[in-house]
């Protein structure tokens, strides 16, 4: 978005704003993610916004290719058990002024991280939603919380912008944070496919036609076999068994 307003500037694209009004696509920058496996992510329902950021953050998995994105309660997941808890499921925290205003946010938090949940910490950053500079999360949260073994704030937090460009990202590096990666293009893949069709089976008759030309290359690679190397045939010696033959 920096970018695109700082060429809408330029002396060029001054008068040129239609040839970049679809945006910009810039090296590097955060595409659409999917998870290779299924994934929930869990919301504690006394941290306030917390739900309602993890459905926000569900929705930003690329439908199209990938598995799917479940939400649920922690308080309920807790509940019902299972040793699949910490391999398939994420918690999200979402940090603001009231996140730890309920001693309860913090005693299900304790839960989550003592049966070894990974916690994603989603940091707002609107002020309109009860946004705090992020030093002031070390004197809202429980003391033990930050100490060992839980040590929460030793996770780097993702901040959650206003803007809709950048809230996007937050999104998208929140899953990230999960295990969620970027997905291929699928005319990259395609091309890949293709030149890798085009361009194997010549390689293959390159390297034999060099083996044919060049017999000590071949006699390097039978080297260290146990069978003894084939000594290279001189184009004078064949012409004497030609000529024997006759």
């Amino acid at each position: 978005m920096i970018a695109l307003r700082m060429l809408k500037r330029s002396p060029y694209y001054r008068d040129r704003n239609e040839e970049i009004t679809g945006g910009l696509r810039v090296f590097g920058e955060m595409r659409s993610v999917s998870f290779a496996s299924p994934m929930t992510i869990l919301a504690i329902t006394t941290n306030a916004g917390g739900l309602a950021a993890a459905h926000e953050v569900a929705g930003a998995v690329d439908p199209r290719r990938g598995e799917g994105v479940a939400v649920e309660a922690a308080e309920s997941a807790l509940r019902r058990g299972g040793a699949d808890l910490s391999r398939s499921g994420r918690l999200l925290l979402y940090l603001n002024s009231a996140t730890f205003s309920q001693p309860a946010t913090a005693a299900t938090l304790r839960l989550v991280l003592e049966r070894g949940v990974p916690v994603t910490l989603l940091h707002e950053q609107d002020g309109g939603r009860e946004a705090c500079q992020f030093c002031e999360l070390f004197d809202l949260a429980p003391r033990e919380l930050q100490l060992a073994p839980y040590k929460l704030f030793d996770t780097i937090a993702v901040p959650l912008y206003q803007t809709a460009e950048l809230r996007a990202v937050s999104l998208r590096q929140a899953l990230y944070d999960m295990g969620a990666r970027p997905l291929r293009s699928s005319v990259f893949a395609a091309c890949r496919g293709r030149l890798r069709w085009r361009f194997g089976p010549r390689r293959v008759a390159v390297q034999r036609e060099r083996t044919d030309l060049d017999p000590d290359l071949d006699s390097e690679r039978s080297a260290g076999s146990s069978e003894p190397p084939t000594p290279p045939t001189s184009p004078q010696r064949s012409r004497e068994c030609a000529i024997e033959r006759l």
